[in-house]
């Protein structure tokens, strides 16, 4: 997953010790004169920070297994290929508050990566591309941004590319249910949208259908071509995948492990 990797002899500065450093780069003498674990950074160190969002929206409470578990789902997998590969993760609660989190780094760190994606929590009425702007503006170190969404926000690529403009490269994995992607309607319907809750009454025969299906399709390769246009990754999934399509089929042939 990382694309860059390296250290340079020339010192920079300090920062906290997070589980998983490499303790060759541990201040000894500052440990030993105050008690405190620092690590030294160099000019030229380059390891990746990747940004784990996962989307507590609503629409995800949907589907069986539901997209929002299956997407935590993968998220672990991405934060262990991340550790793995020596990159930081950092897991993001996006919403009001964008509630600041630690940076974790090597194997050490996964359990409290997974504790924080399991304990993402829902939002009934959750506006997706407002959160992602604003986590845009948040004064954070640029890096790999990954979110985990059913991306069914109509302004959801005007937020990528808010993202991107403050050179983070942003990878949406888009979480659907079959259901979503083939509908098994007929006759007269009255849906409800899970977050706003108006009622939407329908007659779903073949052309509703179709008409579905191409709107679908249409703004699905939207948030694909603008992700590619700003130099991110999309790879769209289904809860009924099991985790061999997921990773070797999919994330693998899109690019996102090796």
């Amino acid at each position: 997953m990382s694309r860059r990797k390296g250290v340079s002899i020339e010192f920079a500065d300090y920062r906290d010790y997070t589980d998983g450093d490499d303790l060759r780069h541990l201040d000894w003498n500052v440990m030993a004169r105050l008690g405190q674990a620092v690590m030294k950074t160099y000019q030229d160190e380059e390891d990746l920070t990747v940004y784990l969002l996962v989307d507590p929206s609503r629409s995800l409470d949907f589907g069986e297994p539901t997209k929002h578990r299956a997407v935590r789902r993968v998220g672990l997998g991405l934060a262990m290929a991340a550790l793995l590969r020596g990159d930081a993760v950092r897991p993001v609660v996006i919403g009001e508050a964008h509630r600041a989190t630690r940076t974790f780094r090597g194997r050490a760190g996964y359990t409290a990566v997974s504790q924080m994606i399991a304990k993402a929590p829902y939002q009934r009425s959750h506006d997706l591309a407002q959160s992602l702007r604003q986590f845009a503006e948040v004064d954070l170190r640029s890096g790999v941004v990954i979110v985990l969404t059913d991306a069914m926000d109509p302004q959801y690529t005007t937020a990528l590319r808010a993202l991107a403009s403050r050179g983070h490269e942003v990878w949406t994995l888009c979480m659907l249910s079959p259901e979503e992607r083939d509908p098994e309607l007929e006759g007269d319907l009255r849906l409800v949208d899970a977050e706003t809750g108006p009622p939407l009454e329908i007659t779903a025969n073949r052309a509703t259908i179709e008409a579905y299906r191409a709107a679908l399709d249409a703004h699905l390769n939207e948030v694909r071509k603008v992700s590619l246009a700003v130099g991110g990754r999309f790879a769209e999934v289904t809860t009924d995948m099991d985790w061999h399509t997921i990773f070797h089929r999919v994330l693998r042939k899109e690019g996102w492990v090796a």
